[in-house]
């Protein structure tokens, strides 16, 4: 079967640099944001920023898969975390990803569940590292 997929542009997300330190992003839609070079009390690291965007792609693909699969999850609770890779070039080489239920789902059907999670996260898919995605109730 040949899946077609329609193209579809993101952005554009805009940043400023004003002085080396001081950096700031704006979304096409508007939305603003300090950025910094390290986590900050008022600011997010570009890490930072990598782990949001995973995180929120797993929950929102999550709600997908469920509604997919007829089942319901409650709310939910995602946790990323990320580990450097220990060779060159500078990376992350491996995601961990926790998701919390507050509605336990059917071990026989958890599998299912976060296989098709892991399909439809767009960020996921486009990260060059090992993705590991786990379910806990």
């Amino acid at each position: 079967m040949h899946v077609k997929i329609k193209p579809k542009t993101y952005g554009p997300l805009t940043v400023r640099s004003d002085d080396g330190t001081n950096l700031a992003f704006e979304t096409e839609a508007g939305h603003r944001a300090q950025a910094a070079l390290t986590p900050a009390a008022d600011a997010m690291s570009p890490s930072d920023l990598m782990l949001a965007a995973l995180a929120n792609c797993i929950a929102i693909s999550m709600r997908m898969a469920a509604q997919q699969m007829a089942l319901e999850l409650g709310a939910l609770d995602v946790s990323a975390t990320a580990t450097k890779a220990t060779d060159l070039p500078n990376r992350f080489g491996r995601f961990d990803v926790v998701v919390r239920t507050s509605v336990a789902v059917d071990a026989s059907r958890s599998d299912g569940l976060l296989r098709r999670t892991k399909d439809i996260c767009t960020v996921s898919n486009t990260l060059g590292a090992e993705v590991a995605l786990q379910l806990n109730p």
